[in-house]
């Protein structure tokens, strides 16, 4: 469930690999723009698993943000945070199975506020459509401890730019004597700004 609330930090996460580097950014990018909003769909299962027995559970949780602010400024190869900030009220919807067998389905509220934060990041451009951030990207980590996004695929119409950031996160841990647990995390992150 912790990836839930942590990938809403995952704000630029992955960036897929194309020809023609660029090493600044296009027209299209430069300037100033007004965060206003982000849409995250995230899912996560655990196995539990040991001699004897599986435990699986499933969560699922898609939200958009409110309260959204502060500014991006895109000059080069720097983007510069501003005063991001947003609320996001997450409504998880959790599924646990026992051997396979259907147990308890429940949902709850997570609810939690980015305090208006400023940052900065170096990037490259890859190709006509993704970015490769080069240095600590705009929302880091957060302070969560996880590894910090490292790209997204952008599209610009009118006065909207749009960044999309895909993460696929898979885990396994021995928990004790002939007990793993297997995790895979996903989460799709769409952010929009306005150019000002």
């Amino acid at each position: 469930m912790g990836f839930i609330i942590l990938s809403a930090f995952f704000f630029w996460l992955f960036a897929c690999k194309k020809e023609n580097n660029n090493s600044a950014a296009p027209s299209s990018l430069t300037g100033t723009w007004t965060f206003t909003g982000m849409h995250a769909t995230t899912s996560a299962t655990a196995i539990d698993s040991g001699i004897g027995f599986s435990n699986k559970d499933i969560t699922t949780s898609d939200y958009q943000t409110t309260a959204n602010g502060g500014t991006m400024t895109i000059s080069g190869n720097t983007m510069t945070g501003t005063g991001i900030t947003y609320t996001a009220n997450i409504v998880a919807f959790a599924t646990e199975y026992e051997d396979g067998i259907l147990i308890d389905t429940f949902s709850t509220s997570i609810p939690f506020t980015v305090p208006p934060t400023n940052s900065s990041s170096t990037f490259e451009v890859i190709g006509k459509d993704s970015i490769h951030y080069t240095g600590a990207n705009i929302f880091g980590s957060a302070g969560s401890g996880a590894p910090a996004a490292t790209g997204s695929k952008f599209s610009v119409s009118g006065n909207i730019l749009t960044l999309t950031s895909v993460v696929v996160k898979d885990t396994v841990s021995n928990v004790g004597t002939g007990e793993n647990l297997t995790q895979h995390e996903t989460a799709t992150v769409v952010a929009t700004l306005q150019k000002q």
